[in-house]
């Protein structure tokens, strides 16, 4: 049934919207410099989670500057056999949404957390 498949491709979405929005949650988190970890692992971790957004931007504009949606594609052990690494999958799988408002503070918090205020400024730009 075609409403079937439509409704699980946006309950998909919407549970790869949530993984990616924690994902870069986490990253900000990771960048708050009073945690201790050092300058150089908060920006690290801002910098992350901005490379993730972007991915998402990028993939989601292709994706409708093509007209069509971009297949979702999850990690398989066939993707591990073909010496994929796992990680870039899961960045890959995790791009494949388009980012919303939580994703874009998300990385605007990571930036401010990192103690690196011309960072954030910007990425406010």
């Amino acid at each position: 049934n075609e409403e079937d498949v439509a409704k699980q491709q946006r309950n998909r979405q919407k549970t790869l919207l949530y993984i990616l929005n924690s994902t870069l949650d986490t990253y900000a988190k990771a960048a708050d410099s009073t945690l201790g970890g050092g300058a150089k692992s908060s920006r690290d971790a801002a910098l992350r989670a901005e490379y993730l957004l972007l991915e998402a931007i990028q993939r989601a504009t292709a994706a409708r500057d093509d007209g069509e949606e971009e297949e979702m594609k999850f990690i398989t052990s066939e993707d591990e056999k073909d010496g994929n690494d796992e990680k870039d999958s899961f960045v890959s799988t995790l791009s494949m949404v388009p980012p919303d408002v939580v994703s874009f503070n998300t990385v605007i918090t990571a930036w401010a957390k990192s103690g690196r205020t011309s960072s954030f400024n910007k990425t406010k730009k």
